[in-house]
């Protein structure tokens, strides 16, 4: 009773602020009201963080569950949360644990550090052993943009605890989306006669590459610009740029290179300038 308590709480929340943001023609910000609403401390945000993982945390995998009603984060289909989910709750756990270090306590700061250790093993034995061409679609891999935040994650991971098991994932995933897989029958995400990122490969039920006029989608466009410049950030200095067709790993300047081309495609193609939308996805020359 209480998870609809709450959730009904929520939309007549947000309800009210988009009354009020609608009715306010020079959009300014919304600030709430502070005398009715206390404003948020350091306190509130570590409390809410301890109950995110105390209620939605499997303990037992180090995964995490779609949602309370779930007891166990089984599989794809039975309680888990999605796996682009699964990243970003990995990089929560990170931030916590910059925080508890910038805020000087150890105790936290261990605490975080060993949940990020946690999350990450729990994942990877979770999500097929990172094994990004296995394309088994309630434990393995399937859409593109679900490898795409793991690079993400992966990425950031290094930047942080400088564990080289992390940048090689990162690359490797990176390479999977970006050019396909031989086992899986791919041809990858990039299209290379009209730019922009493809969403899915279809595996299974219909391994072959991607059509002119099958979407391309924001959340795989968007993730790949920042998955490619937090690699920029992150490899050495002074690679020499790979040779072959499919290289393994990226230098420096290809990477901000394709993070660069991708972003223009996406600005291009996926945002309305005038408004500020950002559309769902655009198949071929059709419409956003």
């Amino acid at each position: 009773m209480k998870q609809y308590i709450f959730s009904a709480l929520c939309l007549v929340s947000g309800a009210f602020c988009l009354s009020s943001c609608n009715d306010d023609k020079e959009a300014r910000p919304y600030t709430p009201d502070y005398e009715i609403v206390p404003e948020y401390t350091n306190a509130d945000t570590w409390k809410a963080y301890e109950a995110f993982n105390e209620h939605l945390l499997d303990q037992n995998k180090f995964i995490y569950k779609s949602s309370t009603a779930d007891k166990a984060a089984v599989d794809r289909w039975n309680g888990a949360a999605a796996i682009w989910c699964q990243p970003t709750y990995w990089d929560m756990a990170m931030n916590a644990y910059k925080r508890a270090k910038a805020e000087g306590d150890t105790q936290k700061e261990q605490k975080f550090k060993q949940l990020c250790d946690d999350l990450f093993a729990g994942n990877k034995a979770h999500y097929a052993n990172f094994d990004f061409d296995d394309n088994n679609e309630n434990t393995g891999w399937f859409i593109y943009d679900d490898i795409m935040w793991w690079t993400i994650a992966l990425s950031r991971a290094y930047e942080l605890f400088r564990e080289e098991e992390y940048l090689r994932l990162a690359e490797a995933s990176f390479k999977r989306v970006w050019y396909g897989s031989d086992k899986v029958g791919d041809t990858g995400s990039y299209d290379e006669e009209n730019g922009g990122m493809f969403w899915q490969w279809q595996p299974i039920r219909n391994p072959n590459p991607n059509k002119p006029g099958d979407g391309k989608m924001p959340c795989i466009n968007f993730p790949t610009v920042v998955a490619a410049l937090t690699l920029y950030n992150n490899v050495p200095e002074g690679r020499p740029e790979p040779t072959g067709q499919i290289p393994e790993c990226q230098s420096k300047r290809q990477y901000l290179a394709k993070g660069k081309e991708i972003y223009e495609w996406g600005v291009e193609n996926l945002l309305d300038q005038k408004t500020g939308r950002v559309a769902d996805s655009r198949h071929g020359k059709g419409a956003p």
